[in-house]
């Protein structure tokens, strides 16, 4: 029986497969046979060969990584332009517009929950809500040691990585004491401001520690910039 001839391409093709096999924690003899490749013949190939299979892994590793920025990034521009649909559709109703920027930010950011509130006077009561966690205060008063009232306040974006962190307890005690009956941990709140006046905030929660990406913050950013579009 003639001796098969594999090509460069069909040798690289096994040796990705083999790697894959043996990575999963099944036994080499296993693989071998399953593959149908003697060992000694794998050992030859993966010298020959070996640095060409890692090279195209990481290409295909960089090519899976690009397609999934770029659907992510499809996805925000599409949510940016159902939302602005919503605020053209609503000229006399900002609620829709409210509830389309929590339902999206929510969804694009794996997060728990969303919450909008705007100010009015020394407090800020929501307008809207997405997500299964518990809005514990509805109209909580505007303060510092609150995420979204420092927000407020400083007319910027505050990122709290982890809530439960001494530091952040120390630097906002209003919102320790609050997630403690939702369990949340982190949290991101973005300032809805309209003529250099902060009139509401976006904010955004996690139950477990996993900070929000440049991405993402300038995403919710740009949720709160049409947010101030449907205000007006």
């Amino acid at each position: 029986m003639p001796k098969k001839v594999f090509t460069p391409a069909q040798i690289v093709n096994k040796l990705c497969q083999i790697e894959r096999l043996l990575a999963s924690g099944k036994a080499a003899s296993v693989v071998y046979k399953r593959v149908g490749v003697a060992e000694q013949v794998y050992r030859r190939w993966r010298k020959q060969y070996g640095g060409l299979a890692k090279r195209l892994k990481a290409l295909a590793s960089d090519r899976n990584a690009r397609n999934r920025d770029l659907n992510e990034a499809l996805e925000q521009q599409t949510a940016t332009a159902e939302i602005l649909k919503v605020i053209s559709s609503s000229l006399t109703d900002t609620q829709p517009v409210f509830d389309a920027v929590a339902e999206s930010a929510a969804r694009l950011c794996a997060a728990n929950d969303v919450l909008i509130r705007r100010v009015e006077g020394d407090v800020m009561p929501v307008v809207a809500h997405y997500g299964d966690l518990p809005v514990t205060i509805a109209a909580p008063a505007i303060a510092r040691g609150a995420v979204g009232g420092r927000a407020i306040i400083e007319h910027r974006t505050i990122h709290v990585h982890d809530l439960v962190a001494a530091a952040a307890q120390e630097e906002f005690p209003e919102a320790w004491s609050l997630r403690r009956d939702a369990g949340y941990r982190t949290m991101l709140a973005v300032p809805l401001i309209r003529k250099d006046t902060a009139i509401g905030v976006i904010i955004v929660r996690r139950l477990e520690v996993r900070p929000f990406s440049d991405k993402l913050i300038k995403l919710l950013e740009t949720f709160a910039d049409q947010s101030v579009i449907a205000i007006e």
